[in-house]
């Protein structure tokens, strides 16, 4: 059994190395970008995979918050020229106002 929890962990801990191992090896640039995205539609397409495989449900609407979202936290760095670490409250603040604003018409 301890053989076993031991491997677990060392999978686990290869694989945070390999999540950390990029952003530490080019700390700026298009590649920490790449990890960006990439990061934000790992979290997109675990969430469909949740909603999709456990309830049967399709919902085009999340496709929508999480676009309008990152549509207004990108305008908002460009035009106001916030802090970085605000984005993604812009962008969640913007999704939730659409979806508030949506769900008020349905």
């Amino acid at each position: 059994m301890a053989s076993r929890a031991r491997a677990g962990v060392l999978r686990w801990m290869l694989f945070a190395a390999c999540v950390a191992l990029p952003a530490w090896l080019w700390p700026h640039g298009a590649v920490l970008g790449y990890l960006a995205q990439t990061a934000a539609l790992v979290v997109l397409a675990l969430s469909y995979n949740l909603q999709l495989g456990t309830t049967g449900l399709l919902s085009f609407g999340h496709a929508a918050f999480a676009g309008l979202g990152a549509f207004a936290a990108a305008h908002w760095f460009n035009h106001v020229g916030g802090p970085l670490p605000l984005l993604p409250l812009v962008g969640g603040a913007a999704g939730a106002g659409f979806g508030f604003v949506a769900g008020l018409l349905a």
